[in-house]
């Protein structure tokens, strides 16, 4: 999605430079977008009814004290978020979870991802794999999801499945179920879905799209709307697809929200979506709310601030893997295009290395770090298969998060979160935007 959005940053970056906003600028700035939308595979007739919703905007009249390009540029991106995606109540949670979808959507993947996400939120969960056409459908779901029971019946038919699954995790506050895919949905597999469905009496049922299937996505939903009446759809494969722009306003179009995106292979790589948020990443805007939820996803310690050691330093080298790696938390905060891919690749293996070099030390070394001589950070190179500029690296760099931490003493933690993150926020975008406007 990088030259959609770049696309549009550029869109809204030549609306900003303007002095007077004429019809003619607005006729401009619709086909603009209009091109933009269309190169990232977005149907055209949904093309041109968001052309005209901007267009109809020559006949509004602009609040006093708002400058009138300003107030153009928040209409246009609220446009937008209402175009891509549909207001969701994260708080309500489902008890039965029905999942389906084409074979290549990511649904068995999705399954594991939705089950960890549940597990964030202290519920107890149970997998039914009602798959069972496919012989290793049940091992690849077990191998996934390997912190979560997974119940099949490869001997039984899908809808009997589901039944001896629902008793068998008649306990668990969750039942996820992942049901068959097929190549196209034929009426074989529709008519596996309608039986699955009228067993589990699903609370959600979710259907997996591929980001890369483009305006497809409209066909597809209608399509398996009609046989699972759909509460939402999850679009996976949204951080290498080019046509999620596309995917994301069919749902919209259909007035199915989408839930989730996928953005990565980890488990933890699945986001709740917000189409405002959506657009603030895909333009380079910071997302700070949500670098927000992954640091309290993360659950940091206040503790730690207080006493710094080599033991929390490890902890937060995994916070930050958790969080997505450097790549992430950069494009969270607006500069992520900043960071060649090379430098990034760099920085995650650092973080990697430097848990195993951390590994290599001594109970007493990784409490007391200033007792690290040079004949400590020998043994303890050699023991972890580094080299010692690779763990006098490693002492800078924890010597400058202690650093950080010491300024941290005697704040409140959750006051603190916002107002370092606020600081990073406004320092960056002091460098890298052109011009200023609001867009809340």
């Amino acid at each position: 999605m990088n030259m959609f959005g770049d696309k549009l940053r550029e869109i809204f970056d030549k609306l900003g430079e303007r002095h007077f906003v004429t019809s003619e600028v607005i006729d401009e700035t619709a086909k603009e977008i209009q091109k933009a939308l269309i190169i990232a595979d977005v149907e055209i007739s949904l093309v041109f009814e968001l052309s005209k919703k901007i267009k109809e905007l020559k006949g509004e009249k602009f609040p006093e004290g708002v400058e009138a390009k300003e107030y153009l540029i928040k209409r246009i991106y609220d446009l937008l978020a209402s175009f891509f995606g549909l207001p969701v109540d994260f708080n309500k949670i489902p008890h039965r979870i029905l999942l389906c979808g084409l074979f290549g959507s990511g649904k068995t993947t999705t399954t594991g991802k939705i089950a960890n996400y549940y597990k964030r939120k202290k519920l107890s969960l149970g997998i039914i794999c009602a798959d069972t056409y496919r012989m290793a459908a049940y091992e690849q779901l077990k191998q996934y999801a390997k912190d979560f029971e997974v119940f099949g019946n490869v001997s039984k038919s899908a809808q009997e499945t589901v039944k001896l699954g629902r008793q068998h995790f008649k306990d668990r506050d969750i039942i996820i179920v992942d049901s068959a895919g097929r190549d196209a949905l034929n009426s074989e597999l529709s008519k596996e879905l309608k039986q699955i469905k009228e067993e589990l009496k699903p609370d959600m049922s979710f259907l997996v799209l591929s980001a890369d299937i483009g305006q497809i996505a409209l066909k597809q939903a209608k399509e398996f709307n009609e046989i699972v009446g759909l509460n939402g759809i999850i679009i996976t494969k949204m951080d290498g697809s080019a046509k999620g722009g596309g995917a994301l306003a069919a749902c919209a179009y259909l007035k199915c929200p989408v839930f989730f995106i996928g953005n990565g292979e980890k488990i933890e790589d699945l986001q709740q979506f917000d189409s405002t948020r959506y657009l603030s990443q895909i333009m380079g805007y910071p997302d700070l709310q949500g670098l927000l939820d992954k640091v309290q996803e993360a659950e940091m310690n206040p503790e730690d601030i207080e006493e710094f050691n080599f033991n929390v330093y490890k902890k937060q080298l995994k916070i930050a893997n958790k969080m997505g790696g450097i790549t992430k938390i950069a494009k969270m905060l607006g500069f992520g295009k900043a960071i060649p891919d090379d430098a990034a690749g760099l920085a995650e293996g650092k973080i990697k290395g430097f848990s195993v070099m951390i590994d290599s030390m001594t109970p007493y070394e990784k409490n007391h770090p200033d007792c690290l001589n040079t004949s400590r950070m020998q043994r303890i190179a050699k023991g972890s298969g580094t080299k010692l500029e690779d763990v006098r690296l490693l002492i800078k760099q924890y010597n400058m998060m202690k650093e950080t931490f010491e300024k941290m003493k005697g704040k409140n933690p959750e006051d603190l979160k916002q107002e370092d993150l606020q600081k990073v926020v406004q320092k960056q975008m002091q460098k890298k935007m052109k011009r200023k406007f609001k867009i809340k």
